[in-house]
């Protein structure tokens, strides 16, 4: 079918994507399973019936994943739901500390990551995590927290990644911490979740959906560093409208994303040649370093079409629809932590997602950090983000 005759039909699909999303997010809480057994790995082709947080295998990792207080590391493949509300087979890690586990279990924290490509060879459960993950996840363990870190859908496991797809993010992270709970009978039902830049975004989606989702674990709150929203101010300020502009390969990570949500576009439909050979650098196994050199030297009218092909909606239309968090009332209280200089989501736009989450009555607490960039925000918050889990998973 060719993109034109799929345009007519955009509306009625879409709306039939959102029903069957919603009617996804009440799924049945996961089976029992004998904690410290793993289930036979046949992550390629997942069981039919399995519930979302079925573990489906585990390999330990290597010990150059390791933090000085792992106790016990694992790669795990377990079930979730798409963006469409359809089963489907997510990558992560699982971090247990050392000793016993404490009556009622370890607390968990979830680690919602940042952008880091969209190839599986990208996959945090493939490279390791980075020294930023590293260093957060040490201070976790040394605190007597699980740690429970998602590589989101498609990302290390089959399928195209579903990057900046909020519902499906939300998905893949509240359940693997179910599937942290198949692990190992030492982690308990508490948690809370960190995000960092596409993490957090998916950390807000994940507070805004994860209790309804996963109603048999105890959510205590979500931690986000430069969470982006209002999408529309953040591609404006970043020059993507601009034909004479720097081209931004963030886009094609963007516009492949949002096809994973979106079945009715295709990237080329956005994409000129030269930017679908970017995109294809991304996709044959290229990490972030490798897709911006990739970009260097094209102009906005080099890598994109100013209009979409088509009549495929705007990008910042597809980001507000599948990717703008939900500024709505929230059950449990948020942290947002955002650097004054950072220049990939600026601080307007999050002091504008306070205030608009503030005015529904949400319980937000929101930290500055002068001069700070956006890469070493998640470490140089870490003191106040601890304290603020201490607090959040204190019995």
């Amino acid at each position: 079918m060719t993109h034109v005759a799929r345009f007519g039909q955009r509306t009625a699909v879409t709306a039939a994507l959102v029903a069957t999303v919603v009617a996804g997010a009440v799924l049945v809480a996961p089976q029992a399973a004998d904690a410290r057994t793993p289930q036979s790995p046949t992550h390629g082709a997942p069981r039919h019936g399995e519930p979302a947080g079925a573990l489906l295998d585990r390999t330990e990792l290597p010990a150059a994943f390791r933090t000085p207080a792992t106790g016990r590391a694992y790669r795990v493949h377990y079930r979730s739901t798409d963006e469409h509300g359809a089963p489907d087979t997510v990558s992560g890690m699982v971090y247990l500390p050392k000793g016993k586990a404490p009556r009622g279990g370890w607390p968990v924290v979830a680690w919602d990551h940042g952008t880091v490509g969209i190839s599986d060879a990208c996959a945090p459960s493939v490279t390791g995590p980075d020294a930023r993950a590293h260093t957060l996840f040490e201070s976790w363990l040394s605190r007597g927290y699980a740690v429970a870190a998602t590589d989101f859908e498609g990302l290390g496991t089959k399928g195209d990644h579903a990057y900046l797809a909020g519902r499906s993010a939300a998905h893949a992270t509240a359940d693997i911490v179910r599937a942290a709970r198949h692990l190992d009978r030492g982690v308990g039902r508490r948690w809370a979740l960190y995000g960092f830049s596409q993490g957090a975004g998916a950390a807000l989606f994940t507070a805004a959906y994860g209790p309804r989702y996963a109603p048999e674990l105890d959510f205590r709150g979500t931690a986000a560093a430069a969470p982006p929203t209002h999408w529309d101010q953040i591609i404006d300020m970043a020059g993507v409208n601009d034909p004479a502009a720097p081209a931004n390969p963030y886009v094609a990570l963007i516009v492949s994303g949002m096809a994973t949500a979106d079945r009715n576009i295709t990237p080329d439909e956005y994409l000129t040649p030269r930017g679908m050979d970017v995109l294809d650098v991304a996709r044959g196994g290229g990490c972030f370093a490798d897709i911006f050199k990739a970009g260097e030297g094209l102009k906005n009218s080099d890598f994109r079409y100013d209009t979409p092909l088509n009549g495929a909606p705007a990008i910042a239309d597809l980001l507000k629809r599948y990717a703008e968090p939900p500024l709505t009332h929230y059950r449990d209280p948020l942290l947002i932590v955002q650097g004054t200089a950072d220049t990939t989501v600026p601080e307007v736009t999050s002091r504008q997602a306070v205030a608009a989450l503030k005015a529904v009555g949400t319980r937000v607490t929101y930290s500055t950090y002068p001069g700070v960039e956006h890469s070493p925000l998640p470490v140089t918050a870490m003191d106040t983000v601890n304290a603020w889990l201490d607090r959040r998973l204190a019995r």
